[in-house]
Parts: C-alpha cells; structure tokens; sequence
C-alpha cells in the first residue's frame, strides 16, 4: 500500500465513483491472458494497478493492462514484490531523469530525502548499486537502517540548523543530484543544496499550490541555466518506467525490498489509517490477501 492509496479515498487525486476497490499495486498469479500476451496462466508477476480509478489491487482478483505488468523477481516471495511497483517505477525515474540509469554513476555526489521511507529506500539502493556516493535525510532512530540500504552518509533531518548543515559538509559546492519524495518545504529548501549545473527532482504528490510553485521556481533554475535539469515527476506506472528494470537488480542481489507490516484483508481499513497517520513499522506496509504459492 501506499500514501495515494488513502489520498484516493478521500478523492484527493482525481474525480472518482464510488465504490472503488483501493490498492496501487500488488503481485499475484496470472489466471487468463489472451493469446497475443507475452505472459500466460501460471505466471508470476507483479503489477501496478492504473489508471487507478479504474483498477485497484487489494481484491482477490483484478484486471490489469499488461503493460503495467512484469514477472515477479524469482528471488522474492509475493508479499515483497507486491511492495515493489510504485517505489520502483517512482525513484527509478526520478534519477534516470538526472541521469542515464543505463550507465554507471561513480563519482556522482546523490542526496536523496527519506531514505527510511518507501520511495526513498528504493532510490538509495538503486542509486548505490549504480555507483555513486548516496546521502540520506531521516530520522535518528532511522539512520542504521539506511546504512542497510547502502547509504555512505545519514542525516538527521531535526539536527540543529536543519540538513542543510549536514548536506553543506558532505558536498560543500553542492549535489550532482537532489531527489525528493519529501515534501513540505524541503522542496524550497533542497534546491540551495544542487550545485551548478547539477539535477534536482521534486516528486509531485498532491498538486498543492506551494508544490506547483516551487516546480515552477525549480523550472526557472533549468532555463537560467543554475540547474542542468530540473524535473516534477508525474510517475509513468507502466512496467517498464522502472520495476521491470528493478526487477534483474534484485535477483543479482543488488536491491531488496523494505516490506515492514503485513496485514490481512480485512486490515485494510487500519493499514489506511497508519498510511494517513504516518503510523506502523519501517518498510512498505502491505495487505496479504491469500497464499499464491
């Protein structure tokens, strides 16, 4: 599950008609495909539920168009490819618009907000596994589970002066690349943290004014020529915008899934609430609805 999944609820994303099955991704088995599809009854896979008005995962069944379908990692149970899609498909982007994800990126100074969180997790681990040096924001009691993940450097995002201090002494001339899945200010505050020249990505996520603004100012950067580029990331969710191409990472070991509470069905109702309240344990939060094995 993710934040958009409560966001959709409560019809902040997009006009909506009730009922609607909720849920943005998922993996399970397929049962029927036509036989012009690249996938067939038996297989494997994992899926990203959109457009999401119109589909939703959390249903013992659902219909998804196949290419917003990938075969699940064989190295992964169902419950951590179900986390993967969005997160993937999210950070995945969200670097390869600063750089080309198909080459290596040694010698790139990366900071990447939240890393503790489920986007984040996913973009520390895919940008060290691509070879560059990876700063994180989270909280204190955060910081050895994105050392996990890979990150060179952690920062407390409430020590005093803000990650800023902490950012200035890591790259005092600035990042290479600035992603973040954050929001609040951070996405005014992050873009003092790019050096000349450098990348900065704002994930859109609810298309508030103050979000629009600082796209916008970000946009100014890039044709004043203070950014190389700048980018307010509307995610692609077909399969190959990012969890198809995460998916061979995991299986060579170079990325895991963060899964952190599992819940029933009929959890659903409280796993929205700990969306919502920012409540639960670290990892993505995910409803097991039955046993695909």
């Amino acid at each position: 599950m993710n934040p958009c999944d409560y966001k959709i609820r409560k019809n902040r994303l997009s006009p909506l008609k009730f009922p609607k099955v909720t849920g943005s991704d998922g993996a399970g088995v397929v049962v029927s495909a036509p036989s012009t599809s690249r996938f067939k009854a038996g297989d494997e896979v994992m899926f990203m539920a959109y457009p999401m008005w119109q589909y939703g995962s959390a249903a013992e069944y659902t219909v998804m168009p196949e290419q917003h379908v990938a075969l699940k990692p064989a190295s992964v149970d169902f419950v951590q490819a179900a986390s993967l899609p969005l997160v993937a498909n999210t950070a995945w982007q969200a670097l390869d618009k600063a750089f080309n994800l198909h080459g290596r990126l040694d010698g790139q100074k990366v900071l990447i907000h939240g890393g503790s969180g489920g986007v984040g997790s996913m973009a520390v681990q895919l940008a060290k596994a691509k070879g560059a040096h990876v700063t994180t924001t989270c909280s204190a009691s955060n910081e050895q589970l994105c050392r996990q993940l890979g990150a060179d450097v952690v920062i407390d995002y409430a020590m005093a002066g803000g990650f800023e201090v902490g950012a200035n002494e890591v790259a005092p001339e600035g990042f290479d690349a600035v992603v973040n899945a954050v929001g609040g200010d951070y996405d005014w505050r992050s873009m003092k943290c790019v050096k000349r020249g450098g990348h900065y990505c704002i994930v859109i996520r609810n298309l508030t004014a103050d979000e629009i603004a600082a796209a916008a100012w970000g946009k100014l950067q890039q044709l004043t020529g203070r950014f190389k580029t700048h980018t307010a990331l509307l995610i692609d969710f077909r399969a190959q915008g990012g969890f198809e191409q995460v998916a061979g990472l995991i299986d060579a070991g170079l990325i895991k899934p963060v899964v952190g509470d599992v819940m029933a069905l009929e959890g659903a109702a409280e796993a929205q609430r700990r969306l919502e309240t920012g409540t639960g344990s670290k990892g993505k939060l995910v409803l097991k609805i039955w046993d695909a094995r």
